[in-house]
């Protein structure tokens, strides 16, 4: 694993332990902290905001692209096979697309996006769901923590809060690892740092899949 003579520490933006370097790249150091396992970008090496949603701007997002559809269907599926049209859903981070909510209002669904750059209405977040969708939407938490209080906080007694990201696992060569070279990639999780989160925010399970995570209350 590269590493640079010089041990810098910084502090991890979910749990607020030191995060130790754990990668150099020519554009980016990452780090690992000591507590959740949570690998996380400098703060120094993250994009401004408006580089940020030029970059997502120019994402691929056409909605009737199959292959862009089937890269959904675990999240869609865990709905489908969860909750029925009555209950009440909202997809954080919905992008410009709005892909996830979509696909399930066409099935007769009623859910609702939020997005910070194309979805931004702060009065879809003054409501509580049944489950919350985060679709390759939390390795772009700048700052976890926040964000990982606030879906918390929108859920409804016993609601699921579905998740779908890129585990890093042991057996993965993070200098060789695709996920990590995209610039608004920003925190990426273990299956240590996932059970971290399910017990900061003390849900009463947790289902760790190949890349869909289901925190359940």
């Amino acid at each position: 694993m590269q590493k640079s003579t010089k041990e810098k520490e910084i502090q991890c933006p979910l749990c607020r332990n030191t995060g130790n370097l754990f990668y150099q790249s020519k554009k980016r150091n990452f780090f690992e902290c000591t507590r959740c396992t949570g690998i996380f970008v400098d703060q120094a090496n993250l994009l401004e905001k408006e580089e940020e949603k030029e970059r997502y701007d120019h994402h691929s997002d056409d909605i009737n692209n199959q292959g862009y559809r089937n890269s959904v269907n675990p999240t869609v599926s865990e709905i489908l096979k969860n909750f029925t049209t009555t209950d009440k859903g909202l997809d954080f981070g919905c992008g410009k697309s709005e892909i996830v909510a979509k696909l399930l209002q066409e099935r007769g669904y009623d859910i609702v996006g939020y997005d910070p750059f194309y979805k931004p209405q702060k009065e879809t977040l003054q409501h509580k769901y049944d489950y919350i969708t985060a679709c390759e939407v939390v390795e772009h938490f700048n700052n976890p923590e926040k964000e990982f209080l606030l879906l918390k906080s929108l859920l409804k007694s016993r609601g699921k809060l579905i998740l779908q990201t890129n585990i890093f696992t042991s057996n993965i060569d993070f200098g060789n690892w695709w996920y990590k070279n995209d610039a608004t990639h920003v925190f990426f999780y273990t299956p240590q740092c996932l059970q971290f989160v399910g017990l900061f925010l003390d849900f009463n399970s947790i289902e760790i899949g190949d890349n869909l995570i289901v925190f359940s209350l």
